[in-house]
Parts: structure tokens; sequence; C-alpha cells
């Protein structure tokens, strides 16, 4: 491999892991799981103290790209990115699917039946008639929003 070809794939490796980290930075509206409301993970606040500094951030970011070099080679290319992120996706799936069981798991087994994931989903949909005649009118879903869009957040009781 050329040297222009070597200093090509670290910039775009560079890029893609400062497309990631701003996907991961970027502020939202603290709907998620696992921050401080800034989408940040509360694992990079090392001291705990509700906040980043450059210095959490940094040691975080440094750590990211330590894992992302899967060969430890020194440098991440394109398919070390992707399988990083894959296997972070999975990682999210399996966390959200085992608070959904949990949630949903009414004799408390350790199992989810259908039956259970059923009640449930009939449960958390029947949320949304907010005027409660039985039955879910257009505008009463999801607030109206566009697919993609998280709906609003329930009343606290």
């Amino acid at each position: 491999m050329s040297n222009l070809t070597k200093r090509i794939a670290a910039a775009s490796a560079a890029l893609l892991l400062v497309i990631g980290v701003g996907a991961v930075a970027r502020p939202h509206d603290g709907c998620g799981r696992g921050s401080h409301g800034m989408g940040f993970s509360a694992d990079m606040d090392a001291d705990a103290d509700g906040k980043f500094s450059e210095a959490e951030l940094s040691a975080a970011l440094a750590k990211r790209a330590t894992n992302m070099d899967a060969n430890s080679d020194g440098f991440i290319d394109s398919v070390e990115v992707e399988a990083y992120h894959v296997a972070r996706k999975a990682e999210r799936r399996e966390a959200r699917f085992a608070r959904m069981s949990e949630s949903l798991d009414a004799n408390n087994d350790g199992k989810l039946s259908v039956d259970e994931f059923a009640a449930g989903a009939h449960d958390r949909m029947m949320k949304r008639d907010r005027n409660g005649d039985g039955v879910i009118e257009r505008g009463e879903g999801r607030g109206g929003q566009r697919r993609g869009q998280r709906p609003p957040m329930p009343p606290q009781n």
C-alpha cells in the first residue's frame, strides 16, 4: 500500500469517526436512555459530576477510537468502523429487548410469552386514546408527529 493510499485511508477513517462521534455528541431532547440529556453516554462522565469536561470527552473518544481499531494497527478503516457500529447496534437492540421483556413479563418467569407481549402492546397502544372513548383517532396516536419522530412523553403520575 502506497503512502498516499495509507493517508487517504487514515483520513477517511478519521472522517467516519468524527461523523460517528457527532451523532453521539449531538444534543437532543433528553429522552435518550443512559444519557445526561445531551446525547452522551453516562459512562463518559468519569467524575460523575453531571458534566463532560474536555478531558473526559478526549479520554472517551480515545477509548472509542482504540476500540474501533480491531486489528490494533494504529489505523481505523471503514470495515472496522462498520463492524464497531454493527456491534453497538446489536448491543442497543439487546438492551432494548431486555427492558421490554422485563416490563412486559407479567408472571416474572424471565420469559416473554406471546400473550404477555400482545397484552403489553395493547395497553401501550390504548394509552394513546387521549379522550378515553376506546378508539384511537387521527391526532391521538403519536401527537400528529411524522414517522421517525419520538412521541410526546406521557404525563408523569
